[in-house]
């Protein structure tokens, strides 16, 4: 059954599965690396943070990181720990590295142990850049396990500060494997061959040498012998001997001519072995090279396929999220065209209602006027009657044309209500299919009379959170729109929609000893809904994305009053001294309770330029609940002499937003 290895700084997990379809967890406290002597564990106050190795460059991403410890503890040889603790290789086996800075040193060491190839699926924790001492960037590591068979497979960036990389090992790697060994073991036979051949012909010219010197000595002789001859006419029995001394030597050369010739065919025939292993070997580098070819067009069909595949998931998986949120879309407008057919059909009584009372006045004028002309034929010869006559008439006149007007102002504004209704639901609705879109179905609902916020500028606010690149997000007053925004930054780096300066600035500097950066800081007063809200976070997976400070409301002193408000300055004073240096893009959202509780908004404003007035402030705010709002802070802007924008719609209605130092 497969088993899956997972290695942490500290210890090691090992899960198999049984016969039975049980599962097996084993746990072993001990650092896996290759040399026993890198044996201290370096501790942080962000235990994610914890490695085999110093972390030189993380604190650039954590201001906030400290070494807490650096204990002592057990190692492991990381070929020990597969020949000791895996069953046997099956093929579905899953390598999980988990300890920063040693992913590349424990990969190295199993490739050289021949271990490496037995696990078909990878998994690695690695930084784009080095944090840790004597670490590889990713890229190097990608690289050199795609010369090991792996292929790179997808990308974690489920927690962007550490990356993760799957890998998966290609199956034909084996068989290309198999096929090197096979042409290392050919090449390593034709070397032995050829110091074969070398070594026949070092005998063989021993032999010719030798060949050469009996050739010498049997020359010696003969002239020996031509000597022997002139003066052996007394020594006829010495020559005998002579002679039967050189047949013998004659017998010997013969010999060794016969095995001189054995040789040299030897060496012929060994010649021809090695033009076969020549020509063999030319014909298996011909077939490596045609089964390269083939394992490259394999590779290239199996990587079009798979594209495919993850194109048509995606194509499927986009259509059922259209499909779903379609639904939804239809049900919500459904619901709303039904409250509006509702209110159009009261509108249209009401309309029908001052119709009715239209006529009766008309019924009523023309009664007038009949009354009028009753009197004007009885009064027709009372001379001192006519002026009364004529004001009674002029009297008549102005009010028959005054009920007219006022009907008619009555008609048109109800026409013009009718149709801002018909047209701001309209609106609403297409914001609202919008949001879906961009969110998707697990979206947070957004109801205007809870946050104050209309669906068009939600979608509006959406839209500036993934185009804009703040740097922090501060919210005076939580509540929905903390919700909405915290998933609505998530959303945008599960799409990868976030720009270039947000992917640079992969959080927001906002850090202590406590806390690490987070992308959104709200502040809220009361503390039932800091714990509610709290508690929502958590349970949704948001909190990494909102750092929520309990702030009571305390005294502000401005222009010679104490209006409260947030009792915020130690935190607004950190940030100035983290942001000291250059200028950042701050968006700000002032909200209110709805029970008309909290703090003074007018204090907002100047609470925020006592500490951040050299920076980029995006104030957005209710003018509707705050007529005299967007007076007041221009006008402060203007005393201080800051650049600013005019107060324009955010969205929609009646949110509005104020640039300072654009």
């Amino acid at each position: 059954m497969p088993t899956t290895i997972t290695i942490y700084p500290a210890k090691v997990q090992v899960q198999s599965t049984g016969t039975e379809g049980s599962a097996n967890l084993q746990t072993l406290a001990a650092a896996v690396t290759a040399n026993s002597a890198n044996n201290a564990l370096y501790q942080y106050n962000l235990p994610e943070a914890n490695s085999l190795h110093p972390a030189t460059d993380l604190q650039t991403l954590f201001p906030g990181l400290k070494l807490q410890n650096t204990p002592d503890v057990d190692t492991l040889h990381p070929a020990e720990l597969i020949k000791q603790y895996r069953p046997e290789a099956e093929r579905d086996d899953h390598l999980i590295i988990l300890s920063p800075g040693e992913e590349h040193h424990i990969l190295n060491t199993l490739a050289e142990s021949e271990l490496l190839n037995t696990f078909s699926q990878l998994t690695i924790l690695a930084h784009d850049e080095p944090m840790y001492e004597q670490a590889q960037p990713a890229s190097a590591t990608l690289s050199w396990l795609e010369a090991q068979g792996f292929e790179l497979s997808a990308r974690d960036d489920e927690d962007a500060d550490w990356p993760r990389w799957h890998l998966a090992r290609n199956p034909l790697q084996s068989t290309l494997d198999a096929v090197k060994k096979e042409k290392t073991a050919l090449a390593e036979t034709l070397q032995q061959r050829d110091q074969q051949v070398e070594k026949l012909q070092a005998e063989c010219h021993e032999q010719k040498q030798r060949t050469e010197q009996l050739q010498s000595e049997n020359q010696s002789l003969k002239e020996a012998r031509q000597k022997l001859k002139g003066e052996a006419e007394n020594s006829s029995k010495r020559i005998g001997e002579l002679e039967g001394q050189l047949e013998h030597k004659n017998t010997e050369v013969g010999r060794l001519t016969e095995n001189n010739s054995a040789l040299t065919e030897k060496l012929q025939e060994a010649e021809k072995a090695l033009d076969r292993e020549k020509t063999a070997h030319g014909e298996a580098t011909k077939v490596s090279e045609d089964y390269k070819k083939q394992l490259q067009q394999r590779n290239q069909q199996v990587e079009k396929l798979q594209a495919e595949l993850h194109e048509q998931k995606q194509r499927t998986e986009q259509l059922q999220s259209e499909n779903q949120s379609l639904k939804e879309a239809r049900q919500k407008l459904t619901a709303e065209t039904e409250n509006s057919s509702k209110r159009i059909g009261e509108l249209e009584a009401q309309l029908e209602h001052r119709s009715t009372e239209l006529a009766g006045l008309n019924q009523q004028l023309e009664q007038a006027r009949g009354d009028q002309q009753q009197l004007q034929e009885q009064l027709a010869n009372q001379s001192n009657t006519q002026s009364a006559l004529k004001t009674l008439q002029e009297r008549m006149d102005y009010l028959f044309g005054q009920n007219t007007l006022q009907l008619e102002q009555a008609a048109n504004a109800l026409g013009q209500h009718v149709s801002q209704t018909a047209q701001h639901t309209a609106t609403e609705i297409e914001s609202g299919l919008a949001l879906q879109q961009q969110l998707g179905p697990d979206a947070p609902a957004l109801s205007p009379a809870e946050s104050g916020l209309p669906k068009s500028a939600a979608l509006h606010l959406a839209r500036q959170l993934k185009s804009q690149p703040y740097d922090l997000i501060i919210e005076l007053g939580s509540g929905a729109t903390t919700h909405f925004m915290a998933h609505t930054l998530r959303n945008a780096y599960k799409t990868g929609q976030q720009t270039a300066d947000q992917k640079k600035l992969s959080h927001v500097v906002e850090a202590s000893d406590e806390d690490l950066p987070k992308r959104i800081l709200s502040l809220e007063h009361s503390r039932s809904r800091y714990n509610q809200l709290n508690e929502q976070l958590k349970n949704s997976g948001l909190s990494g994305y909102v750092h929520l400070q309990f702030t009571p409301l305390v005294p502000f002193p401005y222009q010679g009053k104490e209006p409260l408000f947030y009792d915020c300055a130690n935190r607004l004073q950190h940030l100035s001294q983290i942001l000291d240096g250059r200028q950042a893009n701050i968006l700000v959202m002032v909200n209110q309770p709805e029970d008309g509780s909290g703090p003074d908004p007018k204090a907002a404003l100047p609470a925020l330029l006592q500490y951040l007035s050299s920076h980029k402030l995006e104030v957005v705010f209710n003018a509707q609940a705050n007529p005299d709002l967007r007076g007041h802070w221009l006008n402060l802007m203007q005393e201080r002499g800051l650049e600013h924008t005019e107060a324009k719609a955010f969205g929609a209605e009646p949110l509005q937003h104020i640039t300072v130092n654009p």
